[in-house]
């Protein structure tokens, strides 16, 4: 409503959180009007995309941003970027016919696991890796599978 997540029951907030306005037509077919449309173009118009997709918020609220995650992720639940949704933003600009922009996102994407050799979930707003306990778990996920 009005490019917002509603951050309450009610109704009531103006905070714009990226993954929930995204998640209700990953979950659904749902593509009423120009909807999805206008969600992938606010996401753009806030620069959510950038460097790659799909960034949490912007700006940064202070009732997302809670203690534990500041200590061991900064940035988590604010601008940081969050790969499974960015893959989530490349299908749903593919489905509203947005081609250009999908393969430019999954562009992105491709270069960063050719270049790390898999796939990370974290990354900082200007595209860098998060350096987490989490993070460092998928690396070990990744050695001890093999080549």
């Amino acid at each position: 409503r009005d490019g917002h997540f509603a951050t309450t029951p009610e109704g009531n907030g103006d905070h714009f959180s990226a993954d929930a306005t995204i998640l209700p037509f990953v979950l659904t077919d749902a593509t009423t009007g120009d909807v999805l449309a206008a969600v992938l173009a606010e996401i753009r118009r806030r620069k959510l995309d950038v460097p790659f997709p799909l960034v949490f918020s912007d700006p940064p609220h202070s009732e997302v941003a809670r203690l534990l995650p500041r200590l061991t992720a900064p940035g988590y639940q604010a601008d940081t970027i969050w790969s499974i949704f960015g893959a989530l933003t490349i299908l749903l600009a593919r489905r509203a016919g947005e081609t250009v922009a999908a393969e430019r996102y999954a562009s992105a994407y491709a270069d960063l696991i050719r270049a790390a050799g898999t796939f990370y979930e974290l990354f900082t707003r200007d595209g860098t890796l998060v350096a987490s306990v989490a993070q460092e778990g998928l690396i070990r996920v990744r050695e001890s599978a093999g080549p």
